[in-house]
């Protein structure tokens, strides 16, 4: 039976892990409220469920935004610049699949994601305001015909995220039966990539 062997780098480091996951949990929380919505009547239970909803949108805007912070200071493969490869992208480069950090293609996904994210937070507290006068655009003559329609944008790009994390799952899935063991990244922070044929033993 043949045998690979891999090399290893600490790729993810601590701060970008639990951005990661933090990231995970809110979004599965704001998921979780608005699909829970129908369960209740209209009344203090259905609006205290959305308080819960906007909320969790505010640990989302922070941590989102601390993402943004870090990609600019933080390490290495956790900054902006591991993102951008315009010469892969335009097929002027081969892409390099053995390189540590985040994979060349998928980095272009990554970048429409995160574009998406900030307009679910800006579209987010726009609903937010119009709807229930609550977050930083309160106050602020919002009305709620007005809100209704960055609602529905809002509910895209949550449909467009549903879709990046049902594809973002089924790669990793894929990879890992492959036999690279991928999806531990962004917990242990070691990425491993095969050694060149040259070099297995």
């Amino acid at each position: 039976m043949d045998t690979v062997t891999y090399r290893r780098s600490k790729a993810y480091d601590p701060v970008l892990r639990l951005i990661h996951w933090t990231l995970v949990v809110v979004i599965l929380c704001l998921f979780g409220t608005e699909l829970s919505e129908d369960l209740f009547a209209k009344g203090p239970a259905r609006e205290s469920l959305w308080h819960v909803h906007v909320f969790a949108g505010y640990v989302f805007a922070g941590t989102l935004g601390l993402r943004l912070l870090w990609g600019m200071v933080g390490a290495r493969h956790a900054r902006w610049s591991d993102f951008w490869h315009p010469a892969v992208w335009l097929r002027r480069e081969k892409a390099d699949a053995n390189a540590f950090g985040h994979d060349q293609w998928a980095s272009l996904a990554y970048l429409g994601l995160y574009a998406v994210l900030l307009g679910m937070v800006a579209t987010g507290f726009i609903a937010a305001a119009g709807w229930f006068d609550l977050g930083p655009l309160a106050g602020r003559g919002i009305t709620k015909d007005w809100a209704h329609g960055f609602k529905e944008i809002h509910e895209v790009a949550a449909n467009l995220i549903l879709a990046f994390i049902l594809v973002h799952v089924g790669a990793l899935i894929f990879h890992e039966r492959r036999g690279a063991p991928l999806a531990q990244a962004m917990v242990s922070g070691w990425q491993y990539r095969p050694l060149p044929d040259d070099k297995q033993p």
